[in-house]
């Protein structure tokens, strides 16, 4: 069989609407440019996360697994059949036949363009998971379109490229789970139910589990959370960095002048103390102690601790790579009264901070009573505000990069909550509570 070999450049004739994205790319603000950038390069991850939490959705909903654990394997088929593909192929990259200058530096010879792995990848991500979690597929639907024109936009491939990428979607669904999506009722769960160690309980309609003290079920609503808070975000940021240029907003420099004017010894330093709390290694033993808390036995507790730890990992993965994007600078360095690096938005220490109170709040709601469980969040919510503020107070940072951080963790403790179904709803009516 004769190979086709695209190597004087491309067949199809989109090379002008490649040269026009590359351009447009140019012409768009750096910011943009480098967010974009880091999604194209580390977007993947996304999948493999949304990979986990199936996997989570399905065992605590009692729901068969195999088909949630044959995603990887899709995933990897789709990568070794688009390989295989473009060696067949070997169509050179546009940034070695065409004019332009892409934001991805070109690669070398032999490393050819059709299809694109990316793409290819994030599409059979995205259908397989939509085959066995609907909800989840709606977030990797979306987010493997936004891999394909990313890696346009940076000038590594053509738009027919990812688009071939793409239809890998139509041959890379998972075997349907024969009980069908994932149930949209209320289901049982519990780390370490009172029906034996680990033990989660399928949903039923025959009534409430005797002795099941909590519910647990995706809401829609937090769905709309995420999105609004992620839309502010959005928002905040656009206009810190493409329209301000990355200097502090007016109310930036009232509230740091006023900052400035009204620091006595005394609440400098209890500021320091309580900014100190929201760095190293106090965020992850509270984080920790949260998931103990959710656990009803030893094993309940392990894998609460390891799942609180490894949300405030993730989020702060998240936030740090949106800062190196943003690379927006700090306020004077003159100004400051404590110790701090790295660039300004978002906040770490503001990010950091909601993130662990959000678990917090989260464990206060799993087995606290009312009083005690309102007393939790009420100090929890005031600790991350505090220490957001001393941050603007001590001039590390600009109130807008404390914002920013309190929007991004709420949007991705809103998005978690949402996906994992990890939220407590109360008992259903009539069911009578579990004794400690």
């Amino acid at each position: 069989m004769n190979r086709v070999r695209l190597s004087a450049g491309p067949s199809f004739s989109d090379d002008g609407l490649y040269s026009g994205v590359t351009r447009l790319a140019h012409h768009a603000p750096a910011a943009l440019d480098s967010v974009i950038f880091v999604w194209s390069e580390y977007g993947l991850g996304l999948f493999a996360v949304l990979m986990i939490i199936a996997w989570w959705r399905a065992r605590t909903a009692g729901r068969p697994q195999l088909p949630v654990l044959a995603v990887p394997a899709v995933v990897v088929l789709a990568y070794l059949a688009s390989n295989g593909l473009k060696s067949w192929v070997s169509e050179q990259r546009p940034c070695q036949v065409l004019p332009v200058t892409p934001l991805d530096p070109c690669p070398a010879l032999g490393d050819w363009s059709f299809p694109s792995n990316h793409a290819v990848i994030a599409a059979a991500a995205a259908a397989a998971l939509w085959g066995t979690d609907r909800l989840l597929g709606w977030i990797a639907a979306p987010a493997a379109l936004l891999m394909a024109a990313s890696r346009v936009w940076i000038g590594a491939h053509y738009p027919h490229d990812v688009l071939a990428g793409l239809l890998a979607r139509c041959r890379s669904r998972c075997p349907a789970d024969p009980r069908g999506q994932a149930d949209r009722r209320p289901f049982r769960v519990g780390l370490c139910s009172p029906t034996g160690a680990g033990a989660v309980s399928a949903p039923d309609t025959a009534g409430p589990v005797r002795g099941a003290r909590r519910t647990h079920r995706p809401l829609p609503g937090q769905l709309w959370v995420a999105a609004v808070c992620a839309a502010l975000f959005a928002v905040l940021v656009f206009t810190v960095l493409a329209v301000n240029g990355k200097r502090p907003l007016s109310g930036d420099r009232a509230l740091h002048s006023w900052a400035l004017a009204h620091r006595p010894d005394a609440v400098v330093a209890a500021a320091r103390m309580l900014t100190d709390s929201g760095t190293g290694v106090w965020p992850y033993l509270l984080a920790a102690l949260a998931g103990i808390l959710v656990g009803r036995c030893p094993r309940g507790r392990a894998v609460g601790a390891v799942a609180a730890l490894a949300v405030l990992l993730l989020g702060q993965g998240l936030r740090q790579a949106l800062m190196l994007a943003m690379a927006r600078p700090r306020p004077p360095h003159a100004d400051w009264a404590t110790h701090a690096s790295g660039f300004s938005t978002p906040s770490g220490h503001s990010t950091t901070s909601a993130l662990v109170a959000g678990l917090v709040c989260w464990a206060a709601a799993h087995g606290a009573r009312r009083m005690l469980r309102w007393c939790v969040w009420g100090l929890a919510l005031l600790w991350a505000a505090g220490i957001g503020l001393t941050r603007i107070y001590l001039g590390v940072h600009w109130p807008s990069d404390v914002i920013a951080g309190w929007l991004l963790a709420a949007a991705y403790l809103a998005a978690t909550a949402a996906v994992t179904g990890w939220v407590p709803v109360g008992r259903q009516r009539g069911a009578p509570p579990a004794a400690d």
